[in-house]
């Protein structure tokens, strides 16, 4: 199906799930086998909507999640992008997360690429971007993203999906520069699944620890900004205006850079609790 090409890579976004879980209740109703990829939080609650008696032609995949970004931002990132190309947010006609080629785009540092009706281009790799930045540096994930109560394996779904990062140090000699997943099977039902289709697969096996050792979004969420509140203060009061591209990625960088004085609080409060404990 042509269709099944809009699935792939990963959507950094927040998805609209408006009208999905009662279009997926009345497929199951009239007999059909229903495969869902989605965050967690949204798996889990499609489990908890659909009645038990349909389940048995559910599958519930989900992604190993870093947490779901600002709706308002990214719709301004777009309009910025937009802007600096003389185009109209309405005439995007493609967005491709972690583009990858032959070449130059790859999985560990793969690219970003958007394309308007007049058939011009933007590509950059992805970090080139301020809004990835912000997102994987944690200045505009939901708040409740922080907070997750999904982890760890707390959801309800078949399959986990996610990046198999560490792989290069791992297992050197399985490593592929296009990507390698981590496949984790959550119930009866997916681990038949995998059996299934192994065949298609190069499978390597690992323990929970390998597969968590590089990516800790299985276990635990993303800890927000240390300037998350800093940031929201200073896009508040400008995000109306006309703010470029390199304005606002001047606003990111600014909070995203550590602070020099992080560090020395951090050793002064490991030494004054030893002091503390000696006393005690």
């Amino acid at each position: 199906c042509d269709d099944l090409a809009s699935l792939r890579r990963s959507k950094y976004v927040q998805s609209n799930l408006e009208t999905v879980y009662k279009s997926i209740k009345a497929q199951l109703e009239s007999g059909l086998t229903v495969l869902f990829c989605g965050t967690p939080c949204q798996t889990t609650a499609l489990s908890h909507f659909i009645p038990e008696k349909y389940k048995g032609n559910l599958i519930l995949m989900e992604i190993i999640c870093h947490g779901v970004p600002s709706p308002s931002i990214w719709q301004d990132f777009l309009k910025m992008l937009s802007d600096s190309h003389q185009e109209k947010i309405e005439n995007i006609r493609t967005i491709c997360f972690k583009y990858k080629d032959n070449d130059k785009y790859k999985w560990t540092h793969p690219g970003f690429y958007i394309q308007w009706k007049s058939g011009k281009e933007y590509l950059d790799y992805s970090n080139a971007s301020w809004y990835e930045n912000g997102f994987l540096g944690n200045l505009y994930v939901r708040p409740s993203c922080h907070k997750c109560p999904m982890k760890p394996y707390r959801s309800i779904a078949d399959i986990s999906l996610g990046d198999f990062w560490g792989c290069n140090q791992i297992f050197p000699d399985f490593f592929d520069e296009n990507g390698v997943s981590i496949i984790i099977t959550k119930s009866d039902k997916g681990n038949d699944i995998l059996i299934m289709i192994a065949d298609k697969l190069i499978i390597q096996e690992i323990t929970e620890e390998a597969a968590e050792k590089y990516n800790r979004r299985i276990v635990e969420p993303a800890r927000p900004s240390d300037r998350r509140k800093q940031f929201w203060r200073t896009y508040s009061r400008v995000r109306y205006s006309d703010l470029s591209m390199d304005e606002m990625e001047k606003i990111i960088s600014k909070n995203l850079a550590k602070s020099k004085w992080k560090p020395l609080f951090a050793k002064m409060k490991y030494h004054l609790r030893k002091i503390i404990i000696n006393i005690k």
